[in-house]
């Protein structure tokens, strides 16, 4: 093959989110490691990427009115004024210090013609979460209109939307068709398998995160803080009083300042924006995670640390397939007063490492594979 392969990646990259950031610069590197040159391309949605920021510069009057009704609701409540004052501060940066990290695309590139797209990783096939909010379903993350000469998946996710959605949102005929236009399909998590196979009648390949995946060595991890801490990495506030309540004790009674990094909480002491690739550091030098996300979980499971997911119902299907395919179901926080005993029971990680290099081995050479059956433009 003469040349370098011109490829695509269909994902979840202008998100305002450190995952979504992480999973889009893993894959992409991981990509140019296997001799690729790669750029990023977009979906069209009903609310486009970017809205909040649309909207703050299109009609300032506005926004600062919404922004300033929130903070009346929540009172005289500093620590609620400065989540959102952060909260503002991190959609900022992302996109005008952040996303620059990733991409020089700041235009939006809709179907650009490739040798090879990849639709992944995230819940790109999560189609359910825009019927269901009233929204057009952007089937370009099912491949609808790509122009690419080859189309596959790596690592895709159908989030939380089961079968069921998709025969009760009508849809199931056309995911159906448009699924079995890939000539490979990788997904991440058992749901998004059996999906595809009652769909498709193939058997998807089962690959692991891109954050998992990269090893991300080309960045310095220095230790962040000159105190230690327990990083708290939830979406914002989503955190239930009880399980506030239960990480603080914890806290105090280890001597630890609870920290937030681009997810925010309001009973943090210490909350922080911070570009994605230093989120890493954040995780490394952390003495415990406490999560209720999926990325969350993969960065502690990358940084070997002591952590606890909180399994919720927007969650389990990823959350608890993530823990078992590493052997950490121990790690599911059902109840908060089990967040104590989790987080002080130490993790043998040599079996867990031992799992993660097999499934390198095996996500590289899906990659690679799938290489080798185009021809560069």
């Amino acid at each position: 093959m003469q040349g370098k392969p011109n490829v695509g990646i269909l994902s979840m990259q202008r998100v305002q989110n450190s995952g979504s950031f992480l999973q889009a610069y893993g894959l992409q590197h991981a990509l140019q490691g296997l001799g690729c040159q790669t750029q990023f391309v977009d979906f069209h949605l009903q609310e486009p990427s970017g809205f909040k920021q649309k909207l703050k510069s299109s009609h300032p009057g506005l926004w600062g009115a919404v922004r300033q009704a929130k903070s009346v609701l929540q009172g005289q409540n500093r620590p609620a004024r400065e989540t959102i004052r952060l909260s503002d501060a991190f959609e900022h940066q992302y996109d005008s210090e952040f996303f620059p990290l990733l991409s020089s695309q700041r235009d939006f590139n809709f179907a650009p013609a490739l040798d090879l797209l990849v639709i992944g990783s995230d819940e790109v096939f999560n189609c359910a979460q825009y019927a269901d909010a009233g929204k057009q379903i952007p089937w370009e993350l099912y491949g609808e209109g790509n122009r690419a000469k080859r189309l596959i998946s790596y690592a895709a996710s159908f989030g939380a939307t089961t079968l069921e959605d998709l025969e009760r949102l009508g849809i199931r005929e056309k995911a159906a068709k448009l699924l079995n236009s890939f000539s490979a399909l990788s997904v991440r998590d058992d749901n998004s398998s059996e999906i595809v196979q009652v769909l498709t009648g193939k058997t998807p390949q089962l690959h692991i995160d891109p954050v998992l995946l990269y090893p991300f060595s080309e960045i310095l991890l220095e230790k962040p803080e000159p105190f230690d801490y327990i990083l708290v990495y939830a979406y914002n506030n989503r955190l239930r009083a009880e399980e506030a309540e239960q990480i603080q004790a914890f806290a105090k009674r280890h001597g630890k300042r609870l920290l937030c990094v681009n997810n925010f909480q309001d009973f943090c002491e210490e909350k922080r924006v911070a570009s994605p690739l230093k989120v890493l550091s954040y995780f490394r030098f952390a003495d415990y995670v406490i999560t209720d996300t999926f990325h969350g979980s993969v960065l502690s499971i990358k940084y070997h640390r002591p952590f606890g997911a909180f399994i919720r119902t927007s969650n389990r299907q990823k959350m608890s397939f993530l823990l078992h395919q590493f052997g950490l179901d121990s790690r599911k926080v059902e109840e908060p007063e089990t967040l104590a005993k989790i987080l002080e029971t130490p993790i043998s990680y040599q079996p867990v490492d031992e799992i993660l290099l097999k499934k390198q081995g095996q996500a590289l050479e899906y990659l690679s594979r799938c290489l080798e059956r185009i021809s560069p433009q």
